[in-house]
C-alpha cells in the first residue's frame, strides 16, 4: 500500500518534468499570439495606419484592404462576446459585429477562458503590470466572482434595452485609451479656401487645431485602462481573475457547458446514490493528471447567482429607464399599482447626438465609451460629454457645431459603432435622418438688420431653409423645415 501510494505521488512529478519543455514552448507560442493581436487590434484603432507594407498592396485581397477602412474599427470591441450578447438582448438585432463577438463565445464554451489567455489586449498589460507587483511582494486579496455578477446584471438589464455597464468590458476601455492616445495625431480639418484680395493681405490666423478644441475631460476615456492596469500592479491577479466582466462571462459560459453536461448525464444515468470509489493504481495518476471536476452541487450554485443577479439586474436597469426619461420613479410605481396611466416624461433639454442615435433612455446604456465615432468623424464635431447631464451619460458622443457641420454624405461614426447605439445608415439614408432642429439666431442675421442675405437658403443642399415676410416684425425670416 505505501509502495503504491509513494509510487502515484512520484509519477505526477516526473510527468511534470517531463512535460515542462511542452509546456515552455506552449507558454511561448502564447505570448507571440497575444503580443500580435495587442498590434493588430492596436492597428486596428489607430487612425491611419497601414497594416501591410506598398509592396505587398496589389497581391493581397480585396477583404484585407477593407480592414485598413475607418469603419474596421468596431471589429475590435466586436470580438466581446459580452458586448456582442448585449447589444442583441438590447436592439434586437443581429449584426456583423454581433455575429463576431457570438463565435468567440462558441469557442469559449468549448475552450475555457480562450480569448483572456490567447487574444485580449488589456490581459497582456495587466498581466505584465502583476509580474512588475509580484517582484514587489504585492499581493491579492480574496473576492467573490464581481465579474460574472456585473456580466449577469448587464445581460438582464439588456433584455429591457438598457445594458447596465457594458462599458466595463475591457475592449471598450482598450479603444478609450486608443482614442486618448491618438488625439493628437488627427489632423484639424482644412479651412475653406480665402478670396484672393484676402490672400494678398498676408498671413491670416487659422483656426484653433482640433486638439485644443478638445474638451479637457476628454482624458478620461484612458481612465478605464489606466485603472485596470494600476489594479494588475497593486493586486496582481484580481483584475483578471475575479473583477472583469469578460472574463466572468467566460466562466459563465464554461460553468453553463458544464451544468448541462452533468444534467445531461443525471438524465442518463440517474442521480448519484453514494459517491464513487476513489481509483487506485495507475488510474490514480490519470486522475492526477487531469484537472478537477466541477462539484455536482455547483448547478445549484450557478442558479441561484443567474436568479438574483438577473432580478437586481432588471430592477435596475428599469429604474435608470426611468430616471433617463425625466420620470418620477414612485409615481411611476404608484400609476402602475393603481391602475391609472403613467406620468407624462418631462420635456428636459437632450444634448445633441449623432445621427442614427438610440432613444436617450437607452443610448447611455448602449454607449461602451470606445471613441470610436469621435476618432473617425471627418469634420471633428463629435465630443466626450461632459458630467453636466449625469453621470449616466458621461463621456458619451455629443455634436458641437461651433467648428464645422455634419456632412451630408458621411456616416463613418454609425458604421464604427459596435453595440448599435448608433444604427448603421447608409448614405443614401443621411438625408432622411434628423440630429435636431436648427434654430436662426435672427439678431445675428443680416436679414435682421434690414441687409438683403441669402446665402444659406442657396446653399442649403436639403432645400430646408426658406425665407419668409413676417408681419410681426416686417422684415424678411429665415425658417427651418423640421421634414
Amino acid at each position: 500500500m505505501n509502495c503504491c501510494t509513494h509510487r502515484n505521488e512520484v509519477l505526477p512529478e516526473q510527468a511534470e518534468g517531463q512535460a515542462s519543455p511542452q509546456r515552455w514552448l506552449l507558454e511561448a507560442v502564447r505570448w507571440l499570439v497575444r503580443i500580435g493581436c495587442l498590434a493588430i487590434l492596436t492597428a486596428l484603432l489607430w487612425p491611419g495606419v497601414q497594416l501591410r507594407p506598398h509592396w505587398l498592396r496589389p497581391a493581397m485581397p480585396r477583404w484585407l484592404e477593407r480592414l485598413e477602412s475607418p469603419e474596421s474599427a468596431r471589429l475590435v470591441p466586436a470580438f466581446s462576446p459580452w458586448i456582442a450578447l448585449s447589444s442583441l438582448a438590447a436592439t434586437h438585432t443581429l449584426s456583423l459585429a454581433a455575429g463576431v463577438g457570438l463565435g468567440v463565445g462558441l469557442l469559449v464554451l468549448f475552450r475555457r477562458r480562450l480569448f483572456c489567455r490567447w487574444l485580449c489586449p488589456m490581459g497582456v498589460c495587466t498581466e505584465l503590470a502583476g509580474r512588475a507587483g509580484r517582484l514587489c511582494r504585492l499581493r491579492a486579496v480574496r473576492l467573490a466572482p464581481v465579474g460574472q455578477w456585473i456580466a449577469l446584471l448587464t445581460l438582464a438589464g439588456a433584455c429591457l434595452g438598457y445594458p447596465l455597464l457594458l462599458w466595463m468590458d475591457p475592449l471598450a476601455l482598450w479603444a478609450g485609451w486608443i482614442t486618448t492616445a491618438s488625439v493628437h495625431r488627427i489632423a484639424s480639418p482644412q479651412p475653406p479656401a480665402l478670396p484672393l484680395e484676402q490672400q494678398n493681405q498676408g498671413p491670416v490666423q487659422n483656426e484653433p487645431a482640433f486638439e485644443a478644441t478638445q474638451p479637457a475631460h476628454k482624458n478620461w476615456l484612458a481612465a478605464g485602462a489606466a485603472a485596470v492596469v494600476g489594479i494588475g500592479f497593486l493586486l496582481p491577479g484580481l483584475w483578471c481573475t475575479r473583477l472583469c466582466p469578460l472574463g466572468g462571462l467566460q466562466e459563465i459560459l464554461w460553468q453553463l457547458r458544464q451544468v448541462g453536461r452533468q444534467l445531461g448525464q443525471w438524465a442518463l444515468r440517474g442521480f448519484p446514490s453514494a459517491p464513487a470509489k476513489p481509483p487506485a493504481g495507475d488510474a490514480a495518476v490519470e486522475v492526477i493528471k487531469r484537472p478537477p471536476a466541477q462539484p455536482a452541487e455547483s448547478a445549484w450554485t450557478f442558479g441561484r447567482r443567474v436568479v438574483l443577479a438577473g432580478l437586481v439586474g432588471v430592477v435596475w436597469a428599469a429604474w435608470t429607464k426611468c430616471l433617463r426619461a425625466g420620470l418620477s420613479v414612485p409615481k411611476v410605481l404608484a400609476g402602475a399599482w393603481l391602475g391609472k396611466e403613467h406620468p407624462v416624461p418631462l420635456d428636459l433639454p437632450r444634448p445633441l447626438r449623432p445621427p442614427g442615435a438610440a432613444d436617450e433612455q437607452v443610448f447611455s446604456g448602449l454607449c461602451i465609451r470606445c471613441g470610436n465615432c469621435i476618432r473617425l468623424c471627418p469634420s471633428r464635431i463629435l465630443f466626450p460629454q461632459d458630467a453636466r447631464h449625469g453621470l449616466a451619460s458621461f463621456l458619451t458622443p455629443v455634436v458641437r457645431l461651433d467648428q464645422d457641420y455634419c456632412r451630408e454624405d458621411c456616416v463613418r461614426c454609425t458604421q464604427a459603432c459596435p453595440t448599435g447605439a448608433l444604427r448603421p445608415l447608409l448614405p443614401a439614408e443621411k438625408p432622411k435622418v434628423r440630429i435636431g432642429l436648427a434654430r436662426v439666431d435672427m439678431g445675428r442675421c443680416m436679414l435682421g438688420e434690414a441687409r438683403e442675405c441669402f446665402i444659406c437658403r442657396d446653399r442649403c443642399p436639403l432645400q430646408a431653409i426658406h425665407t419668409q415676410f413676417s408681419p410681426i416684425t416686417y422684415m424678411m425670416e429665415v425658417q427651418i423645415d423640421p421634414a
